[in-house]
């Protein structure tokens, strides 16, 4: 017997870019699991790794989290703006 009730589509869980990436098979799998029992799940630090984009098409995540050392400094450094748009564009086409 479950000890609380709460609904899968409540819960989204966070995985760190670089964890992610260490394992890719078992975390697709892991994280296809668990969707299909209706969690979320949110890629955090993106762009922090080096393969970011890399992998993006493997994991099948709900959310980006862009790594804060890109959006810090967004208003005043025209090149992490332009990799907050990139990462931007490609989370809206991948839906």
């Amino acid at each position: 017997m479950l000890k609380y009730q709460i609904p899968c589509e409540k819960i989204c869980f966070e995985i760190t870019e670089t964890m992610a990436v260490q394992a890719l098979d078992k975390t697709v799998t892991f994280i296809e699991h668990l969707k299909s029992l209706g969690c979320k799940f949110a890629l955090d630090d993106f762009g922090s790794g080096f393969t970011s984009y890399a992998y993006l098409k493997n994991l099948p995540v709900d959310f980006f989290k862009i790594d804060g050392i890109f959006v810090k400094d967004i208003v005043e450094d025209s090149l992490d703006l332009a990799m907050v748009k990139s990462i931007n564009e490609i989370a809206h086409v991948m839906g």
